[in-house]
């Protein structure tokens, strides 16, 4: 099962490279942040199902910052729980023959909340996912959107956020103890896109360059964070950042992020064999 997501930054000029980066790469659930209005929702539904005529909105409890779109059955994908800036949805799987929870995501931004208040804001959204485990006796949850945080960022790796790792071995150990608390972990598997050496043709999903003494330039701010428990079923070998399609190239000749055609961010793929 393939999954895309992507933050279009208030954009409805791209949906044509949309669906065809849908198409190419057999995309099931198309996760997409940062709408403009409302009614091109439909715009784009309109625009899918003109190829692929089962493609639909996925409904949600409230209005949230994430809208899905999905080939899949109407009663695969059961709504859990929607705020602002979360929705949880449980899919079901035929190969596990149960459900896991998809959590869907779109943070605070460092313009709009501080390093701290993100930090503060992964607490909150980990105690709603452990909370939701706990009542279905689920573990098996994916949580992927735009973090708004790197990798190595507190939110996303401090005990008390998403406690994610980069070592699959040690993600499989399942938890941690800290002062006699135990946390759950997520395997982390963006760590691998930083830097020139890494995983993919580019070394982020956003690209930011202020004059400022402490720069990174390339940040790892979408992400796709896994639990110990579907390790088995992540395939990282079709984990990417996405750059092209056969017709539209998301990215520069100078080798930057195309944002005044497309998006500022990058759309991130990824694969669960459920």
């Amino acid at each position: 099962m393939n999954f895309l997501y992507w933050n279009i930054h208030k954009r409805a000029s791209f949906f044509d490279a949309i669906v065809e980066m849908v198409c190419e790469n057999e995309v099931d659930i198309l996760m997409l942040a940062e709408f403009h209005e409302k009614k091109l929702e439909l715009v784009l539904e309109a625009q899918l199902q003109a190829r692929i005529p089962n493609y639909h909105i996925v409904p949600q409890i409230q209005s949230n910052k994430v809208v899905i779109f999905s080939c899949l059955k109407n009663n695969t994908i059961a709504d859990i729980y929607d705020s602002s800036r979360l929705t949880i949805k449980k899919l079901y799987s035929s190969v596990l023959d149960e459900s896991i929870n998809l959590a869907i995501c779109h943070f605070y931004d460092a313009h709009n909340a501080t390093a701290e208040n993100q930090s503060e804001y992964a607490q909150d959204v980990r105690e709603q996912i452990e909370t939701i485990e706990k009542k279905d006796s689920c573990s098996k949850t994916i949580l992927c959107g735009d973090l708004n945080m790197n990798p190595f960022d507190e939110g996303v790796v401090k005990a008390r956020g998403f406690n994610a790792v980069m070592d699959k071995g040690i993600a499989r150990n399942e938890y941690r103890e800290v002062n006699g608390n135990r946390f759950m972990f997520f395997y982390n598997p963006m760590w691998g896109f930083l830097g020139d050496t890494g995983k993919g043709d580019v070394c982020g999903t956003y690209y930011y360059n202020p004059s400022q003494p402490i720069q990174y330039y390339w940040h790892v701010l979408d992400q796709v964070l896994v639990r110990p428990s579907l390790l088995d079923f992540f395939d990282t070998n079709k984990l990417r950042i996405v750059t092209k399609t056969t017709k539209y190239n998301f990215i520069t000749k100078q080798g930057l992020i195309d944002a005044k055609n497309y998006s500022d961010h990058l759309p991130i793929l990824f694969n669960l064999n459920i």
